[in-house]
């Protein structure tokens, strides 16, 4: 069994898209899934998005030339989340 989180949040505005924040988080552990839910729900209810858009795009130069992982992994990081993607594979052997 594994739980996650999964979001994504973008802003788009004449003729482009900016992924602002997008997290993918898996978990092994049902009480930690719960734990870091709430703390995403309450980043997303509480953060400026549109001042974060516009912060991201004002300091494109610092996260631009970034691989698309490393680019969430900013994005996130700046909003204050550990990490964009925490994915866990789970394998199933069928006696």
């Amino acid at each position: 069994q594994k739980w996650g989180i999964d979001f994504s949040l973008d802003y788009v505005y004449t003729g482009h898209c900016l992924e602002v924040f997008h997290i993918e988080a898996d978990y092994l552990n049902y009480d930690e899934a719960m734990v870091d839910k709430e703390k995403a729900e309450q980043l997303i209810l509480n953060t400026d998005w549109w001042d974060v858009a516009y912060c991201l795009l004002r300091d494109k130069d610092k996260w631009s030339h970034l691989n698309s992982d490393d680019q969430a992994d900013y994005k996130s990081m700046y909003v204050g989340w550990k990490r964009a993607f925490d994915n866990r594979k789970v394998f199933n052997f069928a006696a």
